[in-house]
Protein backbone atom coordinates (compact mmCIF):
# COMPACT_ATOMS: atom_id res chain seq x y z
CA UNK A 1 0.00 0.00 0.00
CA UNK A 2 2.80 2.21 0.98
CA UNK A 3 4.48 1.87 -2.44
CA UNK A 4 1.02 1.93 -4.31
CA UNK A 5 0.78 5.25 -2.34
CA UNK A 6 4.34 6.60 -3.68
CA UNK A 7 3.02 6.02 -7.01
CA UNK A 8 0.16 7.88 -7.32
CA UNK A 9 1.83 10.89 -5.06
CA UNK A 10 4.94 10.90 -7.43
CA UNK A 11 2.06 10.19 -10.21
CA UNK A 12 0.52 13.92 -9.68
CA UNK A 13 3.24 15.71 -8.76
CA UNK A 14 5.27 14.79 -11.72
CA UNK A 15 1.68 16.13 -13.78
CA UNK A 16 1.73 18.79 -12.56
CA UNK A 17 5.06 20.13 -13.20
CA UNK A 18 4.84 19.01 -16.68
CA UNK A 19 1.98 21.10 -17.54
CA UNK A 20 3.28 23.75 -15.18
CA UNK A 21 6.62 23.19 -17.53
CA UNK A 22 4.69 23.45 -20.90
CA UNK A 23 2.66 26.50 -19.85
CA UNK A 24 5.87 28.68 -18.44
CA UNK A 25 8.22 26.90 -21.91
CA UNK A 26 10.14 25.91 -19.50
CA UNK A 27 12.58 22.86 -19.47
CA UNK A 28 10.87 19.92 -18.14
CA UNK A 29 13.30 17.53 -16.90
CA UNK A 30 12.49 17.69 -13.15
CA UNK A 31 9.11 16.42 -14.43
CA UNK A 32 10.31 13.61 -16.53
CA UNK A 33 12.35 12.34 -13.22
CA UNK A 34 9.46 12.62 -11.18
CA UNK A 35 7.26 10.43 -13.06
CA UNK A 36 10.51 7.78 -13.50
CA UNK A 37 10.36 8.12 -9.75
CA UNK A 38 6.56 7.08 -9.79
CA UNK A 39 7.50 4.45 -12.85
CA UNK A 40 9.75 2.56 -10.77
CA UNK A 41 7.41 2.32 -7.69
CA UNK A 42 4.91 1.23 -9.58
CA UNK A 43 7.15 -2.05 -10.73
CA UNK A 44 8.01 -2.18 -7.13
CA UNK A 45 4.28 -2.24 -6.23
CA UNK A 46 3.54 -5.00 -8.90
CA UNK A 47 6.54 -7.01 -8.03
CA UNK A 48 5.62 -7.17 -4.35
CA UNK A 49 1.95 -7.67 -5.16
CA UNK A 50 3.46 -11.10 -7.14
CA UNK A 51 5.89 -11.98 -4.79
CA UNK A 52 7.35 -10.96 -1.58
CA UNK A 53 10.12 -13.23 -2.16
CA UNK A 54 10.54 -11.58 -5.27
CA UNK A 55 9.97 -8.21 -4.15
CA UNK A 56 13.28 -8.74 -1.59
CA UNK A 57 15.36 -10.25 -3.93
CA UNK A 58 14.91 -7.25 -6.16
CA UNK A 59 15.85 -5.06 -2.99
CA UNK A 60 18.76 -7.75 -2.05
CA UNK A 61 20.39 -7.05 -6.02
CA UNK A 62 19.68 -2.70 -5.88
CA UNK A 63 21.53 -2.95 -2.20
CA UNK A 64 24.43 -5.01 -3.76
CA UNK A 65 24.45 -2.86 -6.83
CA UNK A 66 25.06 -0.06 -5.30
CA UNK A 67 27.75 -1.29 -2.73
CA UNK A 68 29.95 -1.71 -6.36
CA UNK A 69 29.28 1.03 -7.56
CA UNK A 70 30.06 3.09 -4.33
CA UNK A 71 33.22 1.09 -4.30
CA UNK A 72 33.83 2.04 -8.39
CA UNK A 73 33.35 6.23 -7.40
CA UNK A 74 35.69 5.54 -4.79
CA UNK A 75 38.02 4.59 -7.15
CA UNK A 76 37.79 6.99 -9.49
CA UNK A 77 36.87 9.56 -7.56
CA UNK A 78 33.35 10.35 -8.92
CA UNK A 79 30.30 11.21 -7.36
CA UNK A 80 28.75 8.40 -5.05
CA UNK A 81 25.47 10.06 -4.39
CA UNK A 82 23.76 7.64 -7.12
CA UNK A 83 25.58 4.69 -5.37
CA UNK A 84 24.34 6.06 -1.79
CA UNK A 85 20.81 6.62 -3.11
CA UNK A 86 20.46 3.04 -4.79
CA UNK A 87 21.87 1.23 -1.37
CA UNK A 88 19.17 3.00 0.69
CA UNK A 89 16.53 1.90 -1.89
CA UNK A 90 17.63 -1.79 -2.09
CA UNK A 91 17.74 -1.15 2.06
CA UNK A 92 14.48 0.08 2.08
CA UNK A 93 13.26 -2.67 -0.49
CA UNK A 94 14.50 -5.34 1.94
CA UNK A 95 13.38 -3.95 4.81
CA UNK A 96 9.53 -3.37 3.64
CA UNK A 97 9.89 -7.12 2.03
CA UNK A 98 10.93 -8.39 5.76
CA UNK A 99 7.82 -6.48 7.38
CA UNK A 100 5.21 -8.05 4.97
CA UNK A 101 6.44 -11.51 5.81
CA UNK A 102 6.42 -11.16 9.49
CA UNK A 103 2.69 -9.14 9.49
CA UNK A 104 1.77 -12.22 7.71
CA UNK A 105 -1.16 -14.49 9.62
CA UNK A 106 -0.21 -17.26 11.16
CA UNK A 107 -2.27 -20.69 11.05
CA UNK A 108 -3.40 -20.84 14.67
CA UNK A 109 -2.84 -23.92 16.67
CA UNK A 110 -6.49 -25.47 17.49
CA UNK A 111 -7.42 -25.40 20.97
CA UNK A 112 -7.73 -28.06 22.88
CA UNK A 113 -10.57 -27.97 25.21
CA UNK A 114 -9.59 -29.11 29.14
CA UNK A 115 -11.69 -32.15 28.70
CA UNK A 116 -10.26 -33.27 25.88
CA UNK A 117 -6.73 -33.18 27.37
CA UNK A 118 -7.73 -34.95 30.50
CA UNK A 119 -9.77 -37.55 27.92
CA UNK A 120 -6.27 -37.68 26.34
CA UNK A 121 -3.90 -37.97 29.09
CA UNK A 122 -6.51 -40.82 31.31
CA UNK A 123 -4.85 -43.88 30.97
CA UNK A 124 -7.53 -46.54 30.01
CA UNK A 125 -8.45 -48.00 33.03
CA UNK A 126 -6.96 -51.96 33.46
CA UNK A 127 -9.38 -55.14 34.65
CA UNK A 128 -7.95 -58.40 36.23
CA UNK A 129 -9.00 -60.83 34.25
CA UNK A 130 -10.44 -63.96 36.01
CA UNK A 131 -10.64 -67.55 35.84
CA UNK A 132 -12.89 -68.76 32.95
CA UNK A 133 -12.57 -72.21 33.60
CA UNK A 134 -16.53 -72.46 35.81
CA UNK A 135 -17.58 -68.80 34.32
CA UNK A 136 -19.97 -68.28 31.38
CA UNK A 137 -17.01 -66.72 29.57
CA UNK A 138 -19.09 -64.42 27.59
CA UNK A 139 -21.31 -62.85 30.66
CA UNK A 140 -18.37 -62.26 32.20
CA UNK A 141 -16.40 -60.27 29.61
CA UNK A 142 -19.97 -58.57 28.84
CA UNK A 143 -19.84 -56.86 32.31
CA UNK A 144 -16.45 -56.36 32.26
CA UNK A 145 -15.83 -54.71 28.83
CA UNK A 146 -13.79 -56.89 26.96
CA UNK A 147 -14.15 -58.94 23.50
CA UNK A 148 -14.60 -62.65 23.60
CA UNK A 149 -12.68 -64.94 20.86
CA UNK A 150 -14.35 -68.54 21.32
CA UNK A 151 -11.48 -71.65 19.85
CA UNK A 152 -12.36 -74.66 19.47
CA UNK A 153 -9.62 -77.41 19.53
CA UNK A 154 -9.47 -81.22 19.44
CA UNK A 155 -8.37 -82.86 23.27
CA UNK A 156 -7.44 -86.12 24.33
CA UNK A 157 -8.05 -85.41 27.53
CA UNK A 158 -11.11 -82.45 27.87
CA UNK A 159 -14.76 -83.89 26.50
CA UNK A 160 -16.21 -82.43 24.27
CA UNK A 161 -17.65 -78.52 24.83
CA UNK A 162 -15.34 -78.38 28.05
CA UNK A 163 -12.90 -75.56 28.73
CA UNK A 164 -9.32 -76.16 27.98
CA UNK A 165 -7.25 -73.04 28.43
CA UNK A 166 -7.69 -68.89 28.03
CA UNK A 167 -5.38 -66.32 27.04
CA UNK A 168 -4.69 -64.12 28.56
CA UNK A 169 -4.08 -66.39 31.46
CA UNK A 170 -6.31 -65.31 34.72
CA UNK A 171 -4.98 -63.08 37.23
CA UNK A 172 -3.78 -60.86 34.53
CA UNK A 173 -4.23 -57.23 34.19
CA UNK A 174 -6.30 -56.20 30.70
CA UNK A 175 -6.77 -53.14 29.47
CA UNK A 176 -10.90 -52.96 28.83
CA UNK A 177 -12.15 -53.20 25.09
CA UNK A 178 -9.13 -56.34 24.83
CA UNK A 179 -10.02 -59.65 23.50
CA UNK A 180 -10.20 -62.41 25.75
CA UNK A 181 -9.68 -66.03 24.10
CA UNK A 182 -11.25 -69.22 25.43
CA UNK A 183 -10.49 -72.22 23.87
CA UNK A 184 -12.44 -75.23 24.01
CA UNK A 185 -12.84 -78.71 23.69
CA UNK A 186 -14.02 -80.23 20.22
CA UNK A 187 -13.24 -83.95 21.95
CA UNK A 188 -11.05 -86.17 20.79
CA UNK A 189 -10.29 -86.02 17.40
CA UNK A 190 -11.83 -88.52 14.61
CA UNK A 191 -10.01 -91.54 13.60
CA UNK A 192 -10.09 -93.06 10.04
CA UNK A 193 -12.65 -95.56 11.67
CA UNK A 194 -14.65 -92.61 13.07
CA UNK A 195 -15.02 -90.47 9.62
CA UNK A 196 -15.87 -93.88 8.00
CA UNK A 197 -18.86 -94.39 10.25
CA UNK A 198 -20.17 -91.04 10.36
CA UNK A 199 -19.62 -91.34 6.17
CA UNK A 200 -21.93 -94.55 6.06
CA UNK A 201 -24.60 -92.75 8.77
CA UNK A 202 -24.75 -89.91 6.98
CA UNK A 203 -25.72 -92.07 3.24
CA UNK A 204 -28.18 -93.92 5.80
CA UNK A 205 -30.18 -91.20 7.00
CA UNK A 206 -30.44 -89.23 3.46
CA UNK A 207 -30.95 -91.98 1.27
CA UNK A 208 -33.00 -94.64 3.60
CA UNK A 209 -34.53 -92.09 5.90
CA UNK A 210 -33.48 -94.25 9.04
CA UNK A 211 -33.75 -93.20 12.37
CA UNK A 212 -31.09 -92.39 14.89
CA UNK A 213 -31.53 -96.12 16.63
CA UNK A 214 -31.22 -97.89 13.37
CA UNK A 215 -28.48 -96.36 12.09
CA UNK A 216 -26.31 -97.05 15.12
CA UNK A 217 -27.23 -100.63 14.89
CA UNK A 218 -26.81 -100.89 11.43
CA UNK A 219 -23.43 -99.48 11.90
CA UNK A 220 -22.16 -102.28 15.11
CA UNK A 221 -23.85 -104.99 13.39
CA UNK A 222 -22.10 -108.12 12.52
CA UNK A 223 -24.27 -108.32 9.28
CA UNK A 224 -24.10 -104.44 8.95
CA UNK A 225 -21.42 -102.70 8.76
CA UNK A 226 -19.03 -103.99 11.28
CA UNK A 227 -18.14 -100.71 13.01
CA UNK A 228 -16.62 -100.97 16.56
CA UNK A 229 -19.24 -99.66 18.83
CA UNK A 230 -17.01 -96.46 19.48
CA UNK A 231 -17.01 -95.19 15.64
CA UNK A 232 -20.57 -95.43 15.97
CA UNK A 233 -21.15 -93.74 18.57
CA UNK A 234 -19.28 -90.91 16.46
CA UNK A 235 -21.37 -91.17 13.82
CA UNK A 236 -24.65 -91.07 15.06
CA UNK A 237 -23.51 -88.24 17.95
CA UNK A 238 -21.73 -86.00 14.74
CA UNK A 239 -24.57 -86.54 12.28
CA UNK A 240 -26.43 -83.38 11.07
CA UNK A 241 -30.41 -85.09 10.86
CA UNK A 242 -33.82 -84.26 10.88
CA UNK A 243 -35.13 -87.92 11.74
CA UNK A 244 -38.86 -86.39 12.37
CA UNK A 245 -38.13 -85.79 8.32
CA UNK A 246 -36.96 -89.42 8.14
CA UNK A 247 -39.65 -90.85 10.50
CA UNK A 248 -42.10 -88.75 7.67
CA UNK A 249 -40.64 -89.86 4.48
CA UNK A 250 -40.75 -93.75 6.25
CA UNK A 251 -44.60 -93.43 7.02
CA UNK A 252 -45.42 -92.24 3.60
CA UNK A 253 -43.80 -94.93 1.95
CA UNK A 254 -45.98 -97.14 4.25
CA UNK A 255 -49.02 -95.62 3.63
CA UNK A 256 -48.64 -95.61 -0.30
CA UNK A 257 -47.11 -98.57 -1.09
CA UNK A 258 -48.05 -101.14 1.97
CA UNK A 259 -51.40 -99.27 2.52
CA UNK A 260 -51.01 -99.25 6.10
CA UNK A 261 -53.03 -97.39 8.76
CA UNK A 262 -51.83 -94.59 10.44
CA UNK A 263 -52.39 -96.52 14.02
CA UNK A 264 -50.12 -99.30 12.38
CA UNK A 265 -47.58 -97.00 10.90
CA UNK A 266 -47.27 -95.65 14.37
CA UNK A 267 -46.40 -99.12 16.08
CA UNK A 268 -44.04 -99.69 12.84
CA UNK A 269 -42.05 -96.14 13.37
CA UNK A 270 -41.82 -97.05 16.88
CA UNK A 271 -40.82 -100.79 17.01
CA UNK A 272 -38.00 -102.04 18.98
CA UNK A 273 -38.53 -104.81 15.89
CA UNK A 274 -38.88 -101.99 13.02
CA UNK A 275 -37.39 -98.75 12.38
CA UNK A 276 -37.08 -97.56 16.13
CA UNK A 277 -37.99 -94.50 16.17
CA UNK A 278 -38.73 -92.10 18.32
CA UNK A 279 -42.24 -91.55 19.90
CA UNK A 280 -42.15 -87.78 18.84
CA UNK A 281 -40.63 -88.54 15.56
CA UNK A 282 -43.21 -91.33 15.03
CA UNK A 283 -46.25 -89.25 15.78
CA UNK A 284 -44.98 -85.84 13.75
CA UNK A 285 -44.76 -88.27 10.98
CA UNK A 286 -48.63 -89.91 11.30
CA UNK A 287 -49.26 -85.94 12.25
CA UNK A 288 -48.11 -84.95 8.53
CA UNK A 289 -48.93 -88.16 6.55
CA UNK A 290 -51.36 -86.74 3.59
CA UNK A 291 -55.45 -86.99 3.94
Amino acid sequence: MILFLLFVVLLVLGIVYFVKAKKNNEPNDKAKKILMASLVFFVLFAIRCVSVDAFAMLGSIAFLIGIGYLVYCLFKKQSKKKALCMILAGFFIVGYAGCISDSKPTESTPKVSTAEKVEKTKKVEKVEVADLRNTDAQAWCDQNGFQLSKEEDFSDNVAEGGFISQSPQAGTQLEKGSTVTVHYSKGKEPTMEDKNALAKAESYSSRMHMSKAAIYDQLTSSYGEGFPAEAAQYAVDHLVADYKANALEKAKSYQTRMHMSRSAIYEQLTSSYGEKFTAEEAQYAVDNLPQ
